[in-house]
């Protein structure tokens, strides 16, 4: 296993590297050392225990390990300067096998986020993750940090775009939850409901719709999401700025054309198709309509007005609906990032 070569500290000159694991030990063993087994230090330390009973292990460990001379990381290298050892900062990983599998087989959308380590050691865990063919969660890269602050997401994103091989970011969209503000502000049930739905809407009319209910309910909160524009925290976004990956998924291995979630989605929608009637516009436009609703598919283009299919890369229930009165089958208009090869 060869990770990736990449800086420890980021503002120090000194640093540490990790440029290659061998798996083969070669150091030369320490000799002589006993195992410190339960029988050995109750010989060593029971008198010293007798003299003090209330001693915790608290104190009693540190005490032992000095009087034994215990020191765990004395091969390592020396780390001192005039100002003590350097302090540990920041760790990225992101191994080899999970970065060409998002490069040839994953969309290029990336969700970032960060938490707390609450066990034994603190500090902060930030993660990067995709999507695989499968809509399944798909780790890129992680980092241990001290804080998370401006500066270590700068550290951060700086050796993921490294990683992605891109210079200013192009073609990749990232997803946060940088407005942490929304959260308390759709904290109650009914609020919370209504904003993802505002959230998931694919097309102008449907989300101006969600917004007008949540103003009913709080105009404040509809207010306040006005401030940041819906294209970064709504799907209310231009697919055509997003370039498609033709590429061969080759590290998934399905016993079908696609995976089992997508299969399960595209069924879902060929059963809601047939509520839809549709009506040919020419060429290979159609207008789709049930009761007063309709929206217009153009299969040439792979579009639907309501902004679904171009968004998921699956065929919507209208656009499922045009396809079969084209006589032809939903599957064969899958995005091309779901299918395990690509003709």
């Amino acid at each position: 296993m060869r990770p990736s070569e990449r800086e420890v500290d980021f503002h120090d000159s000194k640093r540490r590297k990790i440029k290659t694991y061998v798996s083969e030990h070669t150091c030369q063993p320490k000799r002589g050392l006993k195992k410190l087994t339960s029988k050995y230090l109750i010989d060593r330390f029971y008198g010293f225990i007798l003299t003090h009973p209330d001693i915790t292990i608290r104190y009693l460990k540190p005490f032992m390990e000095k009087s034994l001379a215990l020191e765990q990381f004395s091969l390592l290298a020396d780390w001192q300067n005039e100002a003590g050892p350097i302090p540990f900062k920041a760790f990225y990983i992101c191994f080899r096998g999970c970065k060409e599998g998002m490069l040839n087989g994953c969309r290029p959308i990336l969700g970032n986020d960060g938490c707390f380590l609450k066990g034994l050691v603190k500090g902060e865990l930030l993660t990067t993750i995709g999507h695989d063919g499968n809509n399944q969660m798909f780790p890129l890269a992680w980092a241990m940090m001290l804080v998370e602050d401006t500066e270590t997401w700068t550290w951060f994103l700086n050796l993921l775009r490294h990683d992605l091989r891109t210079v200013e970011g192009e073609r990749w969209t990232l997803i946060s939850d940088r407005q942490k503000g929304l959260v308390s502000a759709v904290a109650r049930r009914h609020l919370k409901q209504l904003f993802w739905k505002l959230a998931k809407s694919t097309n102008i009319p449907n989300f101006e719709l969600k917004l007008k209910e949540i103003e009913k309910v709080h105009a404040a909160v509809g207010k306040d999401l006005m401030l940041v524009h819906p294209k970064y925290w709504s799907k209310l976004i231009s697919i055509h700025g997003l370039n498609v990956i033709h590429v061969t998924i080759i590290f998934v291995k399905l016993s079908m054309e696609y995976g089992p979630l997508i299969q399960k989605k595209l069924i879902n929608n060929v059963t809601e198709s047939h509520f839809w009637v549709s009506e040919w516009n020419g060429g290979r436009s159609y207008e789709v309509k049930n009761g007063r609703s309709q929206f217009v598919v153009k299969l040439r283009d792979g579009t639907c007005a309501c902004g679904a299919w171009q968004i998921s890369g699956i065929p919507c229930p209208h656009a499922i609906c045009a396809i079969h009165t084209n006589g032809e089958k939903p599957k064969n208009y899958l995005a091309l990032w779901y299918r395990k090869r690509h003709t």
